[in-house]
């Protein structure tokens, strides 16, 4: 099911707002707005939207950051370790405020892009959007997400460039090589001849041999002439010029939303800049960001059931093989032994085979005259008489003897019971090893040899 991102990109003088559907694997810009401050309901999000995620942006003031690298790439570790860094690098303390960081390169050095702000002063921040009627889940340092926008429009073509983006508060200077970020500063606004000079010296100590200088923003014209008459070695272009790395509405310049453009694509889940993200809420995570991380394990699972038909299917053909081999040799073998059978089917025999031997276990097991154990024990059965207040509950066939221990009433109903077994036609006779009284007190108990007639003595 889709969802509806709203972004907010708030300065000093204006407030940018773009909405956003995303579904299982799309992510579409449906409208973008940049309006003053000072114009009636500029910052309220109309009631109809209802937006499922809302994600806002940190200006680029607001936080401290350092581009660091370490000699592990591992998240975990990255976790424990770039706070303390921080720390080492800045004039904050790590307990006084909130961090992030997300990974540059995932090769060795691993280099990671990451931030301190102060917590009163992201407290703030959150209080004046809610000021204004909004409730972010997060909120991202606006020129990450600047970033983000122009790396996903330009880095495919220009994978070595230079990034220039003009947002109001502050002016953002990004060196990108090999598509991933390799230098960044901020020039807070000034007069133009020394924001020209400032952004000017940045140039040059950007470690980058990039020929093109990508210039956007708001006020990106005025800046871009002075510019180019400042850095005669670089070529200075309009980003503008480029498409916009998303559908986006009919726009003149997609520069200006650069923000709100790459808040969109980091609720979406569609970015591979870094971004600097601080959680202030918790949020459903979008589809499309699920969509991503459930890709390569849904290919690798794919991969692992069709193995596994494969390995299904060898095996069956393996042990059908191995039993048509075992089936043959079988019937080498009982062909040698039984020569005089070689001629019959090799199934067919061995199932007689089979019946003969349970048969001549059967005879081996039975008395004398072929009654087995439980035809004796029928007969005895019903050779007493119903009268007799006995109970068998011991019962032990060797022929030609059969032993059988019970209890009943009393002493007479023992009597009764040898002679009714020894009237029987079954039995030869009836041997008494023990009759005693009961230990519980109620009746007696017994035990009794019964010798087997053998057949002629029954005939």
């Amino acid at each position: 099911m889709g969802k509806r991102i709203v972004a907010v990109h708030l300065t000093s003088r204006d407030i940018g707002l773009a909405v956003a559907e995303t579904s299982l694997r799309s992510l579409r810009v449906a409208a973008l707005e940049r309006n003053p401050l000072g114009e009636p309901e500029a910052a309220r999000i109309p009631p109809e939207l209802r937006p499922d995620v809302t994600i806002a942006s940190l200006p680029a003031t607001a936080l401290l950051f350092r581009i660091l690298e370490f000699p592990f790439g591992d998240r975990r570790r990255l976790d424990q370790a770039v706070g303390p860094a921080l720390e080492e690098h800045l004039p904050l303390a790590l307990d006084d405020c909130r961090s992030a960081y997300d990974l540059v390169s995932e090769q060795r050095p691993f280099r990671v892009l990451a931030g301190m702000i102060p917590r009163h002063e992201l407290e703030e921040r959150c209080r004046r959007l809610e000021a204004l009627g909004l409730a972010p889940a997060r909120v991202v340092w606006a020129p990450s997400a600047a970033l983000s926008t122009y790396a996903a429009a330009l880095t495919a073509q220009y994978p070595d460039a230079i990034v220039i983006h003009c947002d109001g508060d502050a002016v953002v200077v990004a060196a990108f090589s090999d598509g991933r970020l390799s230098g960044l500063r901020i020039h807070p606004t000034c007069d133009t001849e020394r924001l020209v000079r400032n952004i000017a010296w940045t140039i040059r100590t950007f470690e980058n041999s990039a020929r093109e200088v990508f210039i956007g923003g708001i006020g990106a014209g005025r800046l871009s002439e002075a510019l180019a008459a400042a850095v005669t070695e670089k070529t200075i272009a309009a980003a503008a010029d480029q498409p916009p790395p998303l559908q986006i509405p009919a726009t003149e310049d997609w520069t200006a939303h650069a923000t709100s453009l790459g808040l969109v694509m980091a609720a979406g889940g569609q970015t591979d800049a870094p971004a600097l993200t601080f959680p202030v809420a918790p949020e459903m995570e979008p589809a499309a960001g699920r969509w991503r991380e459930l890709r390569p394990l849904a290919a690798w699972g794919a991969a692992a059931v069709v193995f596994l038909l494969l390995a299904f299917v060898f095996d069956t053909a393996r042990l059908s093989r191995r039993a048509g081999a075992l089936e043959a040799e079988a019937d080498r073998i009982v062909r040698q032994v039984l020569p005089a059978a070689a001629g019959a089917p090799g199934r067919r025999l061995k199932l007689e085979l089979r019946a003969a031997e349970l048969e001549r276990r059967l005879g081996a097991g039975a008395a004398p005259g072929g009654v087995s154990a439980l035809g004796t024990l029928a007969a005895l059965s019903q050779a007493v008489p119903k009268q007799v207040g006995v109970e068998f509950d011991f019962y032990l066939y060797d022929p030609p003897e059969v032993r059988v221990r019970g209890h009943g009433n009393d002493f007479e109903d023992v009597t009764k019971l040898e002679r009714a077994l020894e009237a029987s036609e079954a039995v030869e006779s009836v041997e008494a090893n023990n009759v005693r009284a009961a230990v519980s007190g109620g009746g007696v108990d017994f035990d009794l040899t019964i010798h087997l007639a053998t057949e002629e003595e029954r005939s």
